[in-house]
């Protein structure tokens, strides 16, 4: 399969083509050869079966398959940028040792921790909201309150007045990435339908071939049966010579007809 790379994409051959017709042909003639060699029950397979096997089985429809998925990935990257983000963090702290001052205390404790939440809307506009909490606590009587909480928040709201006023250009660009996917979606789709109808078209080729093996091979099998009461009627003397050979011949026919078809 040939590959043309333009802008760091990979641009396939507008025929569809993926060389499914020998692969096609070669799975059908050993399935229609089993069939024909087996001595109490046949195999057969239906245009679904063969259409399914011949789908799973091509690296070219695989390859088409995981291109569409990237592209989904790539509409699910741009459209990431809205979600909400959460961040926070927790710090513990303990402290117990002699101290060389009165004034010093000799055990002491600290929490703090904080949250922060981030939410991009398609408006551009960027909101945040934060809270933190410190809380401490020591033996030492000089300090009061004991324990000390602090807490802290925040809310702010970020509008881009630019190029990218209102998030246009973000917009933009989410939609492009949608229609993008979407059109190569269908392209993709429109080469598997072109395999799938190279492999409908070797299909039936395979079934006419087998019936017109089926046909000559009931002909020689009547072929034979003539001859046989032909060999029986000359040996009593009511078939001439000639037309035991001319049966003979038709068995020669028949059986180049069945190696042909």
């Amino acid at each position: 399969m040939k590959k043309y790379f333009q802008n760091k994409r990979a641009v396939y051959p507008s025929n569809g083509s993926f060389h499914l017709l020998p692969v096609c042909i070669l799975m059908l003639l050993v399935m229609f050869c089993h069939q024909v060699n087996a001595e109490n029950a046949a195999e057969t397979i239906s245009l679904d079966d063969a259409s399914r096997i011949a789908v799973a089985d091509n690296l070219g429809i695989r390859i088409l398959r995981k291109e569409v998925d990237v592209r989904r990935h790539m509409i699910t990257q741009e459209e990431g940028k809205y979600d909400l983000t959460a961040e926070g963090g927790l710090n513990f702290s303990k402290d117990r040792s002699p101290s060389a001052s009165v004034f010093a205390p000799t055990k002491s404790e600290q929490l703090d921790f904080y949250a922060l939440f981030k939410q991009k809307l398609l408006s551009g506009t960027s909101l945040t909201a934060e809270w933190s909490s410190d809380r401490s606590e020591s033996d030492s009587i000089f300090v009061t309150p004991n324990p000390s909480y602090d807490m802290n928040t925040g809310f702010s709201v970020e509008q881009s007045l630019g190029k990218n006023a209102f998030g246009i250009i973000d917009r933009a660009q989410l939609s492009q990435v949608r229609v993008d996917a979407e059109r190569f979606k269908y392209d993709r789709l429109r080469q598997i339908e072109i395999s799938l109808g190279e492999i409908r078209k070797v299909f039936f080729l395979a079934v006419d071939a087998q019936k017109k093996y089926e046909i000559a091979q009931e002909g020689l099998q009547d072929a034979v049966q003539f001859d046989e009461v032909s060999k029986e009627k000359l040996r009593i003397g009511i078939l001439e010579l000639p037309d035991k050979l001319a049966s003979e011949a038709n068995v020669k026919r028949r059986e180049i007809s069945v190696l042909m078809s």
